[in-house]
């Protein structure tokens, strides 16, 4: 792996950092790895970030802030090729969404397609499905 990384930041009495990485001309599996970004913690709050990773031409970015009323935090994943990872996982995924609301009531909404995806002897739907496209919306409400 090749980059650099730069962090500063307090672990008491709040944890508080601040963590900026680039990786660059990086190897994983002979595979290329690639990757930048700024991440901020506040506590359990995620401030406004962005970072973004690709490992063996598998992707996934991140943008936005999390944990606190207003924040959102946008993902999306690119993962045609996750045999490439090893550990014993295939398939593909693509997933993009939204995370808002806070640690302790999250909420998510997201669109995801799944292809042929296995885990060790674990697959994701059965023999030979077809892929799997679904819309998720996800909300913890807290009764008082």
């Amino acid at each position: 792996m090749n980059g650099t990384l730069a962090a500063s930041g307090a672990l008491a009495p709040t944890l508080t950092t601040k963590a900026s990485f680039k990786l660059t001309d990086s190897i994983y599996d002979n595979l290329p790895l690639t990757g930048k970004g700024t991440v901020q913690v506040v506590g359990t709050r995620l401030l406004p970030s962005k970072a973004s990773l690709s490992v063996a031409g598998n992707g996934i970015d991140l943008n936005g802030s999390f944990g606190a009323p207003g924040d959102r935090l946008r993902f999306k994943v690119d993962a045609p090729a996750l045999e490439r990872l090893g550990f014993s996982i295939a398939g593909t995924v693509k997933a993009g969404g939204d995370l808002s609301g806070s640690i302790a009531h999250p909420n998510i909404a997201a669109n995801y397609q799944a292809d042929g995806v296995v885990f060790g002897a674990h697959r994701l739907g059965r023999g030979k499905a077809a892929p799997i496209s679904a819309t998720a919306r996800a909300a913890r409400s807290s009764s008082r």
